[in-house]
């Protein structure tokens, strides 16, 4: 217990882990007020009168989902990827053997401890109101809720961290939530999407997505089978509340599971 203190200590007074608590929250606001101001009656816009006079155009674009996935600022680099093409090629582009299946079926974990998390945050997810951003990713989103190893162990400086950017209550500008498990990949993310990760209350103004590198390092996926897991999640998010924008946060620098440096440069 007291060599885990230290190292959260050591974490928590580190100035990058302020410096990306800060950008999560700058990068939402920024976004949250651009898309406010500057995207009414557009795609990124959320009144109600836009939404009926977008949703024949989500029809028509349907195949082609990143279409509908521009960030606030239009400088999404992969904008002119089909989704449907990448999902009938990722079988077959895997530069090594991927640990699962299919980027696009849902796999829960068969780990009582990992369920019983996902449980805490549908709870959680039940009782939410009036979010501006709800973050979707793994390990480093579950910190930012205060827990680390599925729920299983508290470290509450991150939550305050958490809070005093996302927590009105704590002096945060913004009022948001983060849903992750430790060593979450794409398809439990889609599985915890589907399994009551977004209930009728669930109506944040921003998706954040960070998402993807246990992808890349623990189940050994290409960068393509990734990115098809990736826009799969975002393609759910949009089918459930296509009023909402997705902002994607890229992976942040990591080996692969042979040691080798991985790079998500190509997407």
């Amino acid at each position: 217990m007291v060599a885990r203190n230290a190292s959260a200590e050591r974490i928590i007074t580190h100035p990058w882990f302020w410096r990306c608590i800060a950008l999560f929250a700058a990068v939402a606001f920024i976004a949250i007020h651009q898309i406010s101001s500057n995207f009414q009656g557009s795609l990124l816009s959320s009144s109600p009168s836009s939404e009926n006079n977008h949703a024949g155009k989500h029809e028509e674009h349907e195949d082609d989902v990143l279409s509908t996935y521009r960030d606030p600022f239009s400088t999404d680099r992969c904008s002119e990827v089909d989704l449907k093409d990448l999902k009938s090629q990722h079988v077959t582009t895997r530069t090594r053997q991927c640990g699962y299946p299919d980027s696009l079926a849902p796999i829960p974990r068969d780990n009582i401890k990992w369920k019983n998390h996902h449980d805490v945050m549908v709870e959680e997810v039940i009782s939410a109101k009036y979010l501006d951003v709800v973050i979707i990713g793994d390990s480093i989103t579950e910190r930012l809720r205060g827990t680390q190893t599925v729920g299983t162990i508290p470290i509450p400086e991150y939550k305050a961290v958490f809070g005093a950017h996302f927590n009105p209550a704590m002096g945060g500008k913004l009022n948001g939530m983060a849903l992750g498990s430790a060593a979450d990949i794409t398809p439990e993310t889609i599985w915890h999407l589907e399994n009551r990760w977004i209930t009728d209350s669930l109506h944040p103004k921003l998706w954040l997505l960070l998402i993807g590198t246990n992808d890349l390092g623990r189940s050994g996926c290409s960068k393509r089978n990734t990115l098809v897991g990736i826009l799969h999640i975002a393609d759910h998010l949009h089918k459930m509340r296509p009023d909402v924008p997705i902002l994607f946060h890229g992976l942040l620098p990591r080996d692969g599971p042979e040691g080798e440096r991985l790079s998500t440069d190509d997407y």
